[in-house]
């Protein structure tokens, strides 16, 4: 037992206070991973906004980009400095910025568009070079980047 006293007031720690509340988190954190995983198998049903979904095996919730909210947080291999890195560093989202999509009719020949490309996580600007109307087809090149050219169909 450890008491405590500044000019105002005292109180009276005892060490079992703190066990109580490690092992209340601990139960909470067990609670919260078994309805997680019956919730994935589908066992139960959950009504949730959060629109994140649970991974049994890998224990992690993932979020596609547009389920994201402000003061949503997020795990990046980005250092403070905006670099790849190779551990993870967690980012708070700030801001959101919505952008239209453009249809396939809405691309122009010899216009530069950004495009994200999946493999090299990030968007990369290409130009549109060719349109085959009968297949439906647009071809972009790469601008100044180590990137094999694009092919867009329509649907």
């Amino acid at each position: 037992m450890i008491s405590v006293t500044n000019n105002c007031s005292s109180f009276v720690y005892r060490p079992s206070q703190g066990f109580v509340e490690i092992t209340i988190k601990d139960l909470e954190n067990m609670l919260h991973t078994e309805v997680s995983r019956l919730w994935s198998k589908g066992v139960i049903s959950v009504f949730t906004d959060s629109r994140a979904m649970y991974d049994h095996e890998t224990n992690s919730l993932t979020k596609f980009g547009g389920n994201l909210k402000l003061d949503d947080l997020v795990s990046r291999k980005v250092n403070e400095e905006t670099e790849p890195c190779s551990e993870y560093h967690s980012w708070k989202v700030c801001e959101l910025v919505y952008t239209k999509s453009l249809g396939i009719d809405d691309l122009k020949i010899g216009e530069e568009y950004g495009v994200y490309i999946r493999l090299e996580q990030a968007v990369l600007p290409f130009k549109l070079v060719a349109v085959d109307l009968d297949l439906k087809v647009r071809r972009l090149l790469p601008l100044g980047v180590n990137v094999r050219s694009v092919g867009i169909n329509a649907f």
